[in-house]
Parts: C-alpha cells; structure tokens; sequence
C-alpha cells in the first residue's frame, strides 16, 4: 500500500517535530560550523559584524529556523501551518547558545 503525499509529508513533519524536541536539529557541531562560517563571512563583508552578538544571532536563527521548514503535523494544535511548539522554544533558547559557545571554540582553532 503506497502512501499519498499528505500522508508522507505529516509522518515527516511529527518525525521531525519529536526529533527536534527531543534533541537537535543535526550535530551541534555542525551546527557551530555553520554559524561560523557564516559569522566570519559577514565580517568580511560588514567589519563591526566580528561582536560576538551577530554570532549569537546567527545561532538563534539557525537553531529555530529548523522548526519552521516542516508544518506541524496532524494532531499538533496548528496542524499545517509553521509554528513552534513550547518545547521547541525552550530547548532552542539552550541549544542556541550551547551552538554559540561551540562556534566560538571553532574560531579560536582557526
């Protein structure tokens, strides 16, 4: 039996939705790598970007923009629409600085 579209893309999103509130997006290194990569990218560009509070930004956008790529799924209180749930939102807070704090130890190697 093959599963349409709508039936996919909602086990996908509460997949997702567990994963995230139970861990993380991908590796908090990987993470960090990218929130550097980024954060000395704009420094070249933007010189007063180097304040360790656009890296700080950077983190916060990465870590929660993973909640909204994927609508809640069925079940959820706002199933279908880009939302981010209580927990979400509390374990984004944390995991935003611990990718900060990571990314800050990836540019002190280079």
């Amino acid at each position: 039996m093959q599963k349409n579209d709508t039936e996919v893309l909602d086990y996908i999103s509460s997949g997702a939705k567990d994963f995230y509130s139970a861990g993380t997006s991908f590796s908090t290194v990987g993470c960090a790598a990218v929130v550097a990569f980024v954060w000395g990218a704009m420094s070249e560009v933007y010189p007063p970007s180097t304040h360790k509070v656009y890296g700080l930004i950077i983190s916060f956008i990465i870590v929660f923009a993973y909640a909204l790529i994927i609508p809640e799924p069925k079940g959820y209180p706002n199933a279908g629409k880009l939302r981010i749930t209580i927990s979400e939102l509390m374990f984004g807070f944390i995991n935003s600085f611990v990718v900060f704090s990571t990314a800050i130890a990836l540019k002190a190697l280079t």
